[in-house]
């Protein structure tokens, strides 16, 4: 059996800016049209800033019911474990755990560039990784906080 999803508007199309109400639109009308699932992705350092794919995918989970909402890769390496954790953590709450969580090491030297070295990315990756995943699991890993979502 084959499942059909699409990717949410990340930025201005038409040159009109990317708002609340016309993400919120476009996961109302993908639910509608019969997808099962959107997602986002991400990108950082070439030369256009996008919605930030766990913000978006948070706007879509307050007005969609029933479709997955995922990012298609999230590069890990160009976050900190502690808010990434945070804000994943937020998305699957306000989903009702409807979130589908891809990560990657990233693949663009611009977008790894804009806020750390690229040589470093894998290494990264699985420190991120590792950390952020032991908040989600509720664990301490070592950081100072603790997941207070239960």
């Amino acid at each position: 059996m084959s499942r059909f999803g699409i990717s949410l508007p990340a930025g201005p199309g038409g040159g009109a800016p990317l708002g609340a109400s016309a993400l919120a639109d476009a996961a109302r009308a993908i639910e509608a049209a019969g997808f099962e699932s959107a997602w986002t992705f991400d990108s950082l350092g070439r030369g256009t800033l996008r919605a930030d794919p766990l913000m978006a995918l948070a706007v879509a989970a307050t007005v969609t019911r029933a479709i997955e909402l995922g990012t298609g890769v999230l590069q890990v390496p160009l976050r900190n474990p502690v808010e990434l954790a945070q804000r994943a953590l937020t998305v699957q709450q306000v989903s009702g755990s409807r979130f589908r969580f891809g990560v990657g090491a990233g693949s663009t030297a611009a977008d790894l560039a804009a806020l750390h070295p690229h040589g470093n990315r894998r290494d990264r990756l699985g420190t991120t990784h590792h950390e952020a995943g032991t908040l989600w699991m509720n664990e301490d890993p070592g950081l100072g906080v603790t997941n207070g979502f239960g």
